[in-house]
């Protein structure tokens, strides 16, 4: 399934793909004009990403988002996480997303703030699916995977 966001806003450096519940504790308030939420059925997802204009020109990746709320919201984090304390301790839990909160993807390659479209291919698959994925991928020369736990 392809999904486009248009008109992300990003303040921080940073978009955040996740599951609704990941804002559960910062009892986010939810602008439209801010961050879009979609209804995708509860699973594990395969996401490939791109942004076609960015500060670095194009730029895309990769990751799995676990989605058990039936609700993907793509946003900058920095909007949904309303107060200042709350903020800086995501930010030092996660080493300014350097380590991937789990179930998460984050877009950080832009090269800067503004105003991005992004375009989603979402592909859900099952948990094998996920831990070859991952096996795949671990770095040859002993170093561990960001994000992977």
């Amino acid at each position: 399934m392809n999904m486009r966001f248009d008109k992300i806003c990003v303040d921080s450096g940073l978009i955040l793909i996740s599951d609704k519940r990941f804002y559960d504790k910062y009892q986010p308030k939810f602008e439209k004009r801010l961050s879009t939420i979609r209804k995708i059925k509860p699973g594990k997802y395969a996401l490939n990403w791109n942004i076609k204009s960015t500060w670095r020109g194009p730029v895309s990746g990769e990751g799995f988002l676990d989605i058990s709320s039936g609700e993907m919201v793509v946003s900058d984090p920095c909007y949904l996480v309303p107060e200042h304390m709350d903020w800086s301790r995501l930010l030092e839990q996660t080493n300014y997303f350097n380590n991937t909160p789990l179930g998460t993807v984050v877009l950080d390659k832009m090269g800067g703030d503004g105003i991005y479209c992004v375009h989603v291919r979402v592909e859900k698959v099952g948990e094998l699916d996920t831990i070859q994925y991952l096996r795949d991928r671990r770095p040859s020369d002993g170093q561990s995977c960001s994000g992977v736990v």
